[in-house]
């Protein structure tokens, strides 16, 4: 649900127990308006940065994951790029086992490339949600709803969320 003062994200765990992601002011006081709120067992607050490292990898060293890239959990993009991360570091590593050192830098270059373009595109879609700046709030409010309704919009929505906005290359 789209808030005044940001976003309320419900998702049913099991029987009647869920986990509520809001980035307003009191989420629980927005959801208490449309729905009966039982026991809180947990709650906690967290801050979503949006940032990657300055490089993939040095020589010997690679960075994979939360450690190479963080961003807000729309659509478990992390998750999702940390696996391709060692899906692509696998290969690469094999090559440079195999003989093929240079293979270690190609793993730095294409992944920091991914994680850049990744993370601006999720930030780009976290400040949508969020309503940050006001005129951002009036797009998400008046225009999604209806580019939701077109065919491009949705494929767009799916192909980013699901990860596969991008090719998966393991040469460069």
């Amino acid at each position: 649900m789209f808030e005044p003062d940001g976003f309320l994200f419900a998702l049913r765990l099991a029987g009647d127990q869920w986990r509520v992601i809001g980035n307003g002011a009191e989420p629980l006081a927005a959801l208490r308006r449309t729905s009966k709120v039982g026991n809180v067992s947990w709650q906690s607050q967290f801050h979503i940065g949006h940032r990657v490292a300055a490089k993939a990898g040095v020589e010997r060293v690679a960075l994979g994951g939360d450690a190479a890239h963080i961003h807000s959990p729309i659509g478990a993009r992390g998750m999702n790029l940390g696996i391709e991360d060692a899906y692509v570091y696998a290969e690469c590593a094999a090559d440079a086992l195999a003989g093929k050192p240079e293979r270690l830098r190609d793993y730095a270059v294409l992944r920091h490339a991914v994680h850049k373009d990744v993370v601006r595109r999720i930030g780009l879609i976290t400040r949508l949600v969020h309503g940050r700046p006001p005129w951002l709030r009036w797009v998400r409010d008046e225009m999604v709803p209806v580019a939701g309704h077109l065919a491009f919009a949705q494929a767009l929505m799916l192909r980013t969320v699901g990860g596969i906005d991008h090719p998966l290359e393991t040469h460069r």
